[in-house]
């Protein structure tokens, strides 16, 4: 009887990764993969990018709930099997197949609501997505909070003075301490910047909350850009300054105009709290952005 330990090669490990990671191998199998992969860097990391793909896709669909349809598709078609077949795979392929669709299904539906985004074409696809349900000027705050706060890394500690100054510079650095002074007790600051998106340059700030997301975004006005042109009715007036408001999906955006920018709060939180946080914003930031525009 032979001791040889079975061996395998890179292309047998990628091929049973996803059975290693279910732990469906036989033991040796599995202990043949094992000492490959503690001795392979790149199967190493194909496993740790498998791993953390999984790890997205079951943070993307946690919460989301399947329609009570085809839950209701399920139940039926496990009751619609005969009893003697109650072990066959005509049942397990009839229920995994039903499992299958609701698995697509909330994948879909995580894709929708923006959890997915592996590469920058599906993130420029999703903006563009919903985007397209807004008016064109709302879209500008939009597009500039999901492709920079949305989509990419931002520091869990808010970075030193020094370097936000450098970051969105000497102009708009004022912008850091009024927001700091007119947002609520349990939003901070987390980045500061200047940045480009489209071709048109922005100032943005970055809240948080908790788990919830707010941009101040401010945008270079362009030729005949205006609020009043999108149709949109002003949510509300401060001081004579319109404000306006507009949604899709779970993000909510207000917004007004100055005589050189478009300015936007851009968030997950309710339509109330994003507008009562845009109406303590507004004047203090046209006033700033009135003396730039000197």
């Amino acid at each position: 009887m032979s001791n040889t330990k079975p061996h395998v090669d890179c292309g047998q490990v990628i091929e049973r990764l996803d059975l290693y990671l279910d732990r469906e191998l036989p033991g040796m199998e599995s202990e043949a993969l094992q000492r490959h992969l503690e001795s392979c860097d790149h199967c190493s990391d194909v496993l740790k990018a498998r791993t953390a793909l999984r790890g997205r896709l079951r943070t993307a669909v946690q919460g989301i709930v399947a329609p009570a349809s085809v839950l209701d598709r399920v139940a039926a078609q496990s009751r619609m099997a005969p009893a003697s077949r109650s072990g066959s795979p005509w049942l397990t392929w009839s229920v995994a197949g039903a499992a299958a669709a609701i698995l697509t299904m909330t994948l879909g539906i995580a894709y929708q609501f923006g959890h997915l985004r592996l590469t920058p074409a599906s993130q420029e696809s999703y903006i563009g997505t919903i985007s397209s349900r807004l008016a064109s000027v709302m879209r500008v705050g939009l597009g500039d909070h999901v492709h920079c706060a949305v989509f990419r890394k931002y520091p869990r500690q808010a970075p030193p003075p020094e370097t936000v100054a450098a970051e969105i510079g000497p102009d708009y650095f004022p912008l850091v301490q009024l927001v700091r002074d007119h947002i609520p007790g349990n939003q901070r600051v987390v980045m500061a910047h200047r940045c480009r998106y489209h071709g048109r340059r922005f100032a943005h700030l970055t809240m948080v909350d908790g788990s919830h997301l707010t941009s101040l975004v401010i945008a270079e006005r362009q030729p005949g850009e205006t609020f009043q042109s999108s149709g949109l009715a002003p949510a509300l007036s401060d001081a004579g300054l319109p404000i306006y408001h507009s949604s899709v999906q779970r993000f909510q955006i207000n917004g007004f105009q100055t005589s050189r920018h478009l300015v936007y709060l851009v968030s997950d939180l309710s339509q109330d709290a994003n507008q009562r946080m845009m109406a303590s914003l507004a004047r203090p930031v046209r006033d700033l952005l009135d003396k730039l525009e000197l």
